[in-house]
């Protein structure tokens, strides 16, 4: 059984992976009151993680299941990913490609100050020619403020099959967002 191995401890936040596995650790001393417990709770956590990410993610939407116990979401990225795809010579397959994310998430608010995000793979495709989704299954969210300090969690499941060079760019994407989720909510009021 192998462990998991270190891709990036940089800024407070630790991204490892095993196998198709990431787990990600942050920390920082934000000042109080800090919101981000209830932006989380009402979803808007993932708004704002677009709003901080406006190069990266073209489009966010939150749809509320009628059973009001969970709600997926849809993540857009931009077209800078390319479908590399060099044993075809049809123009179609090489095409640049939307790449998007999309899972059902249930929220539980354990306390005013933790919050964790249940997420699991949903069966939402959008059906146009260039999109592309990547298969994110079992995504675990964990959000504490303890005292002033801000302490973020975060594994999940890639299921998409990537070229070898490409493996740790969805790792990467998340570093980012909760990168800029850390120095927005340092530096908020």
């Amino acid at each position: 059984m192998s462990s998991y191995k270190t891709i990036i401890n940089k800024d407070n936040i630790l991204l490892e992976k095993k196998d198709n596995k990431f787990k990600l650790e942050a920390s920082i001393k934000v000042k109080l009151p800090c919101n981000i417990i209830n932006l989380t709770e009402n979803l808007e956590i993932f708004n704002l993680i677009k709003l901080l990410n406006n190069k990266i993610i073209t489009k966010c939407k939150i749809i509320t299941n009628s059973n009001n116990i969970d709600s997926d979401i849809i993540l857009c990225f931009n077209d800078n990913l390319q479908n590399v795809n060099s044993d075809s010579s049809d123009d179609l397959n090489n095409l640049i490609k939307i790449y998007y994310i999309t899972f059902s998430i249930n929220i539980k608010k354990n306390n005013d100050n933790n919050i964790i995000l249940l997420g699991k793979k949903n069966n939402i495709t959008i059906n146009k020619c260039n999109y592309k989704k990547i298969e994110i299954d079992n995504i675990l969210f964990n959000i504490e403020l303890v005292n002033s300090e801000l302490n973020i969690k975060l594994k999940f499941i890639n299921n998409t099959k990537v070229p070898i060079y490409a493996e740790n760019a969805i790792g990467f994407m998340f570093f980012n967002f909760i990168k800029k989720l850390l120095v927005y909510f340092s530096k908020s009021t």
